[in-house]
């Protein structure tokens, strides 16, 4: 089973030494591994925003935002009405790698794929469902009677890192949606280490995908700053 950083280290050592080629510095190695796991997940993500399925898949990257003892809290609206920042636009980072709203003064794991919104009732604890307003459809929605916007049919539009509401109003929003992984690294002082979230199963995915990865990108004289780069992107720095 691979279940610690430096397990995965050795593991992917193993492989690319069995195609007889070069071996990884730990440095490389985490960029590496970091970006294969990126990769991985992103493998597994549903193939349509906001969508409930292969959740399960992705348990331990899912957040929600409903206010509860193991949640975080509703994301309160910005200046304009009913429009609501998801966790990627914020511009400040905490140390920790969480997104800090500077509305909410509440700090968020970053956003990386939607799977379900609600809305607040105003005045009351309850929340509301809403229909996707996808923008290849608007106009064709706007004039059919029977899918118009209006109190009894809200809809909500994700564009531009923000998600904004239409035919009802509400000042706090519970968004469901997958977070990036958590940074792993290994270091020869094996103190400072960190493990990487995944499970042995998904650990020993990443491997393989990590193995290939580094041998169809070896030849390239670019690819560690490729790498490098690609990582930053991913983070949000």
């Amino acid at each position: 089973m691979i279940r610690t950083i430096k397990e995965c280290y050795q593991a992917v050592l193993l492989g690319i030494r069995m195609e007889k080629t070069s071996t990884v510095e730990p440095d490389e190695f985490n960029l590496l591994w970091n970006e294969s796991t990126v990769a991985w997940q992103g493998i597994k993500l549903p193939s349509v925003e906001f969508n409930q399925k292969r959740i399960d898949d992705l348990q331990q990257f899912y957040v929600i935002t409903d206010g509860s003892s193991i949640g975080f809290p509703l994301i309160r609206s910005i200046h304009l009405r009913n429009t609501f920042q998801v966790p990627i636009t914020f511009k400040s980072i905490a140390p920790d790698g969480l997104i800090l709203s500077e509305i909410n003064k509440v700090e968020y794991p970053m956003y990386r794929h939607g799977l379900n919104v609600f809305f607040k009732e105003p005045d009351t604890e309850k929340l509301f469902p809403v229909y996707l307003m996808r923008s290849d459809k608007r106009a064709v929605t706007m004039v059919n009677p029977y899918r118009e916007v209006k109190k009894s049919r809200p809809y909500f539009e994700y564009r531009n890192n923000h998600i904004t509401l239409e035919g009802r109003d509400s000042e706090y929003m519970c968004l469901g949606y997958i977070r990036y992984p958590k940074i792993a690294e290994y270091f020869e002082d094996e103190s400072k280490n960190v493990d990487p979230e995944t499970t042995p199963a998904q650990n020993e995915e990443i491997v393989q995908l990590a193995v290939s990865m580094f041998l169809e990108n070896k030849g390239n004289p670019r690819y560690k700053t490729q790498l490098q780069q690609m990582m930053l992107r991913s983070q949000g720095s």
